[in-house]
């Protein structure tokens, strides 16, 4: 729902969102969309004479339908399962193909600070960063394969754990490579 990925929904005849979303599309303003922290300077170059990057609200839409975990997005040859990991945003979601096992994140994974490195493939004193509320979580990081991280965050002894896995380096696209 934020600004540079809901932008340019109105252009769209299909909107799906997860429900605790919705709000960022159907009535946008600066902050609901982050535009006010990050979009004043997003641009090297302004899109058209007169734009004000200060002022701008991106277009409202209506969402055509709402997603919930667990829900499928049939494409035909592939099958993506939402997966709902309320973070960035309170609708904040992730699509998992069980075929593969690839999980498209987006900004679902995002964190802020350093982390100490704890031996054995483990990484402690982090810090989370949550959009939404604009709080920051301790954090740690553990790499459990070449390709799986587990990601966990506490506040007080509330602690929440999730296990990533990257992508292989063929379904990356053509003009992206991976990280090393």
């Amino acid at each position: 729902g934020y600004y540079d990925q809901a932008g340019g929904l109105h252009q769209f005849d299909e909107r799906w969102i997860h429900a605790n979303d919705a709000h960022r599309i159907e009535k946008p303003n600066r902050i609901n969309t982050a535009a006010q922290w990050y979009l004043d300077g997003a641009f090297a170059a302004l899109p058209h004479e007169g734009f004000d990057p200060a002022s701008h609200v991106m277009p409202a839409s209506k969402p055509t339908r709402f997603l919930n975990d667990g829900d499928v997005i049939d494409l035909g040859e592939r099958q993506f399962r939402v997966c709902h990991l309320p973070g960035v945003t309170s609708g904040a979601s992730a699509l998992f193909e069980d075929a593969t096992g690839v999980l498209f994140t987006g900004e679902t994974l995002v964190w802020d600070g350093d982390f100490v490195y704890d031996g054995e493939d483990k990484w402690k004193e982090g810090r989370i960063y949550n959009v939404e509320n604009g709080k920051t979580y301790d954090s740690k990081l553990r790499l459990l394969a070449q390709d799986k991280l587990k990601l966990s965050g506490c506040v007080l002894f509330f602690c929440k754990s999730y296990t990533w896995h990257r992508a292989p380096e063929n379904d990356m696209p053509a003009n992206r490579t991976p990280n090393p």
